[in-house]
């Protein structure tokens, strides 16, 4: 067991190694992170080795099933947007305060894509204007998305990863939604929910 001061920060980058292979959920992650920096509990503490074994066993099991790969081990540095197994897209770690807000096209443009973080819920704004929201590469703050669009008399198009399950609940007004998506793709466990009024407007939604 580790017992220098440094334990804290390994025992917090073995967590971002687990939850970036996907052997953690972002609230087991959350709750391991919160006890790890719990300053009630000592470096040397029982609620600590209680972590550092848990991730242990997370190690050995990811050995045992993916022996050609190994683990990563204490204090291996890998990649935070590593893919998860099974299809599944990568959930983030960004923390809350760094996500972005959905944000207005006004008689303009707006487009957004890459890596960025969006917040669990955002809004997003278009009177006469095209709104590109591409979450391809986005770093998702957990296994659900909200999309709010809220469209007067102009374009939205949002592009999820394959396999991404979309659930539309906006509200069309003399307005059209276009769904492009492969029934066969595996599925990622991803979930994004559509929200909204769309009044005079166009919705597509595609994967890739």
């Amino acid at each position: 067991m580790d017992n220098d001061d440094g334990r804290r920060a390994r025992l917090q980058q073995r967590l971002e190694n687990a939850v970036a292979r996907g052997d953690l959920n972002i609230d087991e992650y959350s709750d391991l992170c919160a006890a790890v920096w719990d300053t009630s509990h000592d470096e040397d503490s029982p609620e600590l080795d209680a972590i550092a074994g848990r991730l242990e066993r997370l190690d050995e099991a990811r050995a045992r099933t993916n022996p050609g790969q190994g683990y990563d081990g204490p204090g291996a540095s890998i990649s935070p947007r590593r893919n998860l197994p099974a299809g599944r897209h990568t959930i983030g770690v960004t923390p809350p305060a760094d996500r972005q807000k959905g944000s207005p096209a006004i008689f303009g443009d707006h487009e957004i894509g890459g890596r960025w973080a969006p917040q669990p819920e955002t809004t997003w704004w278009s009177v006469f204007g095209e709104t590109k929201i591409d979450l391809t590469e986005a770093d998702f703050p957990g296994e659900r998305l909200v999309l709010d669009v809220q469209s007067s008399f102009s374009e939205v198009r949002v592009t999820v990863p394959r396999g991404t399950r979309v659930v539309v609940n906006a509200t069309a007004i003399l307005s059209e939604v276009k769904q492009r998506q492969d029934p066969d793709a595996e599925a990622n466990g991803l979930t994004v929910v559509i929200d909204g009024v769309l009044i005079f407007g166009e919705l597509k939604i595609r994967e890739r």
